[in-house]
């Protein structure tokens, strides 16, 4: 099932409305970002907002009240063909128009490498996170693990999508930009 893009995308600001109140920061990723015609699904990015005495722990908590809130006031309800109500992955469905809803959910320190691996397309976030030597644009020294990018075995921090594009020496990829020939084009500008 596809939608239009300007129904998609209307559908995801009612979406990103209703559950920012649970987050810091919260963006609409996926082919709506990347200006597609038309939709398979809408991906939303999110960082949760911080918690404790100290704000060193993710404010889970703000997000389940806003996500219970949208659930009440029929803006999303929960996928029941796919069932996912994760820590770091949600999925859920837009009533009305049946299109699923995939919200992935970061941390400051890895915002920016989420962002940009579920900004896609498939081709250009599979390419981003394969070693430079196995055709890619992740430099050998490099891993992306469990959402987190990691240069020598230490633990690097992305805040921001050019955050991540900078730790891989790379430029910045505009969202209608990225695919499989983009990534075929700064290989041969970097000498790979």
């Amino acid at each position: 099932m596809t939608i239009q893009y300007e129904e998609a995308l209307s559908i995801a600001k009612r979406i990103r409305a209703a559950l920012l109140p649970g987050c810091e920061r919260l963006v609409i990723a996926g082919s709506l970002r990347r200006e597609k015609p038309e939709v398979k699904d809408i991906e939303i990015v999110a960082e949760l907002k911080a918690g404790g005495l100290f704000g060193d722990v993710p404010d889970t908590g703000a997000l389940e009240g806003a996500i219970a809130q949208a659930i009440r006031c029929g803006v999303i309800e929960w996928d029941t063909e796919l069932r996912r109500n994760g820590e770091k992955y949600k999925r859920f469905r837009a009533p009305g128009s049946g299109i699923c809803v995939d919200f992935f959910i970061a941390d400051h320190e890895n915002f920016g490498n989420i962002l940009a691996i579920r900004t896609g397309n498939s081709d250009f976030s599979r390419l981003l996170v394969t070693k430079c030597s196995q055709g890619g644009l992740m430099p050998d020294a490099m891993r992306q693990e469990d959402g987190r990018l990691f240069r020598d075995g230490v633990r690097l921090s992305c805040p921001t999508e050019a955050a991540f594009f900078e730790a891989l020496d790379i430029p910045v990829v505009a969202p209608r930009d990225r695919s499989a020939e983009s990534v075929a084009r700064i290989r041969k500008e970097k000498g790979f």
